[in-house]
């Protein structure tokens, strides 16, 4: 089903094709003289083109015979005329585009391994792939697959990594074996089995709930990657998973890094004096590249396109790095007249791209499967970033629409923030885990042509140092090329990859990347949607400070205070503060720009992921909280998944957990229901005991508690089950059974704050578990 066409400024906008020759004359004031430059583009940039579903990962397992996929096309020069597919098995076809999003239904599946290859191609037949991997077995369905970590040190002490995959047989199949294979040349070699017994020896964590773990040793004496796959038999068939890769990476010594910082800051002295010495910083970034490219230590270098940035990459390690040249003061600040100092005074520049004449609204379709009242944000939790606060001051997103989400009460956040050296990269690893976004700091256009594409990518900086000390943790994501090196202060800067590699499923985002090119092009945007973000915001251009505060809480507050889609908020927030930031100061106007679902709303209003198909989108959570689809015999009451908090399982040390969600109601009567089961290895042996585990189901209604259920070890009645051995415990476990639990709570007003809340809490000591197992949750307002 082909979904409605959002309407967007990008489709006007590429439908122009006006890109063709482009002129761009720019008069620039320096003292009493005219300056001018002409600038010739010609499109040869090919469209970027990106998976969302079912997957923006390399392979997928499919349980069925067809498959349809999904994602994201950009092509801002000239827009993107088709997309096309073809399998490794003969099939081909043509995707269904509408505004930037794309669709393909029943791609044909042959059992074993599929390659589906999508091709888009703009208006001027430029062109680029993406593959996707299906791995299809009608026995099997994989899921979940993670390594603790993907990559290891070549001729290094043997590394032990933790596999871990959701595995489960079609009915009336029955799994006797699941293997952990490593994949050489094609052949495959049994490495070890992979458990589900709960215990952490083999990395297990939870008995029964068709998780398979192992815990093995890897090491290697070449750089080649090392292949998983996983062989799981049913009868006298071995169906295989799709592939995990983990990277063999070459160690650096101490002297290595050393020598990386120390070079840094030699090449940072150099711009120094190559801007001293110029009256225009990007004369000096380009004079500063091509003394980085005649250095032998250099691989490749580059000035950020039409920008003030420079950047390179270290030839013997394959280290990136770059200066952001757009502080106050001399390093990107053009001083062209008197009114650019004078404004250069008043606020840091945050962040030149095309030179755009509009800015981009870019209008993606509703996914097929994506019912009409699906989109909105899915999570009320909310993280600022603010790196560089202190270089901002009062122009700071944090003084903005930071504050219009701190002061929100309908609906409440659940907020976290952080400033200056406080935020780490540890920060961008779990942004999927927020419904709001806020990240305010410096941002370029780094590394053309080092990824394959000539377009660079949009980086977002940290203010976190690398130092020698933590070389040794930072170093495989700088070896992959997922973070680089500032060298003005050897400073962590986060790359699109980073995003993708370390983020899970953002629930329905919004996205405000408030700084310099964060929208450039489709890098680090795509980064965030295709990981289930809905709408990114951001600028084209070196974006001054007060500006981007000033419309990013006019748009906060159209969209949390009005209750306007995030188009209709983008759209007022631009028609009151303008579209651009451009006030004759001589610098390249940064547009404002919105890249995703321009009909997205803001959650909050009801209750969200109600039977944890979603996993745990939607849910504030605390301590030991997860999504299962079994534990033992005891099955989800509705769909395939069910929710569990417990008193610590397995790896993981809690003795107090939760979900809970807090609502902004509408007027009528509240009513609740749920279905909750209650497991505890401590029956029988402690019932009557201090050892009194308990589970508390609450709703609160503007703070004032209704204890909806109450049960703990000496207040319940308990039945034996069988293949449930918490690890730590004995082998005796116990279990309420599914119970029932509904209640009117009575009248409501506009705006009264709900919280429901489900909690685990251990008592007398944690020697032996406790878990409750919630599903089927209803709240209705009528």
């Amino acid at each position: 089903m082909v979904p409605e066409k959002i309407s967007g400024l990008l489709g006007a906008l590429a439908a122009k094709k006006f890109l063709l020759i482009a002129i761009i004359i720019a008069i620039v004031a320096i003292g009493g003289g005219v300056y001018y430059f002409l600038t010739r583009t010609v499109d040869e940039t090919p469209p970027s083109i990106h998976l969302t579903s079912p997957t923006a990962d390399d392979w997928y397992a499919a349980s069925e015979s067809s498959i349809t996929v999904e994602g994201l096309a950009v092509d801002v020069e000239s827009g993107v005329k088709n997309i096309t597919w073809e399998t490794d098995k003969g099939g081909s076809g043509s995707a269904t585009i509408s505004d930037n999003s794309w669709s393909i239904t029943k791609v044909p599946l042959s059992q074993g391994d599929n390659k589906i290859t999508i091709t888009a191609v703009d208006n001027k037949d430029n062109s680029s792939s993406v593959v996707l991997n299906v791995v299809y077995n009608p026995s099997v369905l994989f899921y979940d697959l993670t390594l603790s970590q993907d990559s290891i040190y070549k001729s290094a002490t043997a590394e032990k990594i933790t596999v871990r995959a959701g595995v489960e047989a079609e009915e009336g199949k029955t799994i006797s074996a699941v293997k952990l294979y490593q994949v050489t040349n094609g052949e495959k070699e049994e490495l070890t089995p992979m458990l589900d017994n709960g215990s952490t020896v083999n990395g297990d964590d939870i008995p029964s709930d068709n998780i398979h773990s192992a815990i093995y040793s890897f090491s290697s004496e070449t750089t080649d990657p090392i292949i998983l796959r996983i062989g799981v038999a049913t009868d006298s068939t071995i169906s295989y998973s799709g592939v995990m890769t983990i990277k063999v990476l070459e160690q650096l010594s101490e002297a290595q890094f050393s020598k990386i910082l120390s070079t840094n800051t030699e090449i940072n002295n150099k711009f120094e004096e190559l801007l001293a010495g110029s009256e225009k910083p990007k004369t000096a970034a380009k004079e500063m590249a091509k003394w980085l490219t005649e250095r032998e230590d250099v691989e490749v270098a580059g000035a950020s396109e039409s920008g003030f940035g420079v950047w390179w990459q270290d030839k013997e390690t394959g280290i990136l790095s770059g200066i952001q040249n757009t502080p106050e003061g001399k390093k990107g600040r053009e001083q062209i007249n008197t009114e650019a100092v004078e404004r250069s005074k008043q606020g840091a520049i945050k962040g030149l791209t095309h030179q755009r004449s509009t800015p981009i609204s870019f209008g993606a379709a509703r996914p097929a499967h994506a019912a009409e009242d699906d989109l909105e944000v899915k999570s009320t939790k909310a993280i600022y970033l603010g790196p560089y606060f202190n270089d901002f001051g009062g122009d700071d997103d944090y003084n903005h629409n930071w504050q219009t989400i701190l002061k929100l009460k309908c609906p409440e956040c659940q907020t976290v923030e952080k400033k200056n050296t406080d935020v780490t990269v540890e920060d961008f690893k779990t942004l999927s885990n927020y419904g709001l976004i806020v990240i305010s700091s410096h941002g370029d256009t780094w590394f053309g042509g080092t990824f394959g594409t000539a377009a660079g990518q949009v980086v977002t900086h940290t203010s976190q140092t690398v130092t020698m000390a933590a070389r040794l943790y930072y170093l495989p994501d700088l070896l992959l090329n997922r973070l680089a090196i500032d060298a003005s202060d050897n400073t962590l800067v986060v790359l699109p990859s980073f995003i993708k590699r370390y983020n899970g499923s953002f629930p329905n985002s919004v996205v405000f990347l408030s700084t310099c090119r964060s929208s450039y092009n489709f890098t680090m945007a795509s980064a965030y949607l295709s990981k289930g973000a809905k709408a990114f915001l951001g600028f084209n251009e070196y974006v001054w400070a007060d500006y981007a505060g000033e419309i990013g809480n006019e748009l906060i507050k159209s969209f949390l205070e009005k209750g306007k889609t995030i188009g209709e908020s983008w759209a007022e927030a631009t028609n009151i503060h303008g579209a651009n930031d451009g006030d004759g100061s001589g610098y390249a106007p940064a547009w404002y720009d919105i890249w995703g679902w321009t009909n997205l709303k803001m959650g909050g209003i009801k209750l969200q992921n109600e039977g944890f198909e979603e996993r745990l989108v939607g849910w504030n959570t605390e301590g030991d909280a997860r999504v299962i689809t079994s534990l033992g015999i005891l099955k989800p009451q509705e769909g395939k998944r069910m929710g569990i908090i417990s008193t610590g399982l397995g790896s993981v040390y809690d003795s107090n957990s939760a979900v809970n969600q807090i609502l902004c109601a509408t007027e009528g009567k509240l009513s609740i229901s749920f279905k909750y089961n209650f497991v505890s290895e401590e029956p029988m042996e402690y019932y009557g005991s201090t050892y009194d585990d308990s589970f508390v189901a609450t709703v609160y209604i503007n703070g004032t508690a209704t204890t909806l259920v109450r049960r703990s070890i000496n207040n319940s009645s308990w039945y034996s089950i069988g293949g449930i051995n918490f690890a730590g415990g004995d082998t005796t476990t116990y279990y309420t059974g599914w119970k029932t639990i509904s209640k009117n709570l009575g009248d409501v007003k506009q705006g009264d704050i709900v919280k429901i809340d489900f909690r685990v809490g251990d008592r007398g000591d944690s020697a032996y578990d406790s878990a409750a197992l919630i599903d089927a949750i209803k709240l209705e307002i009528k």
